[in-house]
């Protein structure tokens, strides 16, 4: 509580009443410390106590109390509004440079297929164990950089990807496989990017598969790259999205990595044959009859052929059915994989490693011990 007069007041004795230096009638504009420079009290202020008040400034203070309160209630209210929008627009931002580094791949595909008429293998997973290195793959990604097509591969890894993503870890926990140690290490593969199987494998040129494909006039729907949860890709399945079971219900599913979107409505960025980028998204409601997830119907966009089924694949692959579970016309329903094997040394991971022949840098960057 503030007293209204300071502890320290004194009382000074009046002067008498007949004092010629006490006017009786003050001026209009006289008061305490008037007519005197800086302030300094007149001779009327003699004889008056000297008081000072200090309820003003200790309201003064209070008011200054309650506004920093409301001042910060106002950016608490501010940052609750705004950041949800700050941090959707972050993840647009990687979302858009997770498209771009599409691009880039597309590109160096691009100029490997001019010069040798194919598109690399997907990665050396059957020598991987060679000595010094670890059970740690070599990928098409890291073969175009070999290969002077990719001048960066930082490009091979979309900034959305934690490096390695949970669903990655867990096939390479099933399977055997490691994260380069300088990156972290444990389970996984490397790079954020699958290939098409049917693309890499060279099936889409041999003319002997049991589906033959459109070579001309589909590029820009058919899958060349996409967000990937290894390094080579059958079709769209995603069940693992609902049991974090990788090999459920086939061994080659799961593989398109479904990290963008939102948990409700997962998506993934693919690059066509023709170099365009696109987003498909999955609808986890979307089920086939036995309750399994088929989330996207592969109907512009898809790996083989328009209305395949999500299960697509070989050995085992869900190829004679279509995305509403109906048969395919006719009995061309073989998966083209594997059916031309004539693939250049240079765009074959397998080749690199047998040659010891990487360069430095992907071998500085798996932790090769040679």
């Amino acid at each position: 509580m503030c007293p209204h007069v300071h502890a320290g007041t004194q009382w000074r004795p009046a002067p008498p009443a007949d004092d010629a230096a006490v006017p009786q009638v003050r001026k209009q504009g006289s008061g305490i410390g008037a007519g005197k420079p800086g302030g300094a009290p007149s001779a009327a202020d003699e004889g008056r106590p000297t008081v000072k008040r200090r309820d003003q400034t200790c309201q003064a203070a209070a008011f200054t109390l309650i506004e920093l309160l409301v001042v910060i209630s106002i950016i608490a209210l501010l940052v609750a509004i705004l950041l949800p929008g700050l941090q959707q627009a972050r993840r647009q931002a990687k979302n858009v440079v997770c498209g771009t580094r599409l691009s880039q791949l597309g590109t160096s595909l691009a100029f490997g297929l001019a010069d040798h008429g194919a598109y690399p293998l997907w990665d050396d997973g059957a020598v991987s164990g060679a000595d010094g290195h670890l059970n740690i793959m070599g990928t098409w990604i890291d073969v175009l950089f070999a290969n002077g097509y990719l001048g960066n591969v930082e490009v091979g890894y979309c900034p959305v990807d934690t490096r390695p993503d949970p669903l990655n870890i867990a096939r390479g926990t099933e399977w055997g496989f490691n994260y380069p140690i300088p990156l972290g290490g444990g389970a996984g593969s490397d790079h954020s990017y699958g290939i098409s199987a049917p693309m890499a494998s060279g099936a889409w040129l041999a003319q002997e598969t049991g589906y033959k494909f459109p070579q001309v006039g589909w590029e820009g729907n058919r899958v060349l790259v996409a967000d990937g949860w290894w390094t080579w890709m059958h079709g769209f399945s995603a069940h693992a999205l609902l049991d974090n079971d990788v090999l459920d219900p086939y061994w080659g599913g799961n593989t398109v990595g479904y990290r963008h979107g939102s948990r409700k409505r997962p998506s993934a960025n693919v690059l066509h044959q023709d170099g365009s980028v696109a987003r498909i998204s999955i609808d986890l409601s979307d089920r086939y009859w036995n309750g399994e997830l088929r989330g996207y119907r592969p109907i512009q966009t898809y790996f083989w052929r328009q209305r395949e089924h999500t299960l697509i694949g070989p050995f085992g692959g869900i190829n004679d059915l279509n995305i509403h579970e109906k048969h395919f016309y006719g009995d061309l329903n073989t998966y083209p994989e594997n059916l031309s094997p004539d693939i250049p040394d240079q765009l074959d991971p397998q080749w690199w490693t047998d040659q010891h022949a990487w360069p430095v840098e992907i071998r500085t960057r798996k932790g090769w011990h040679r």
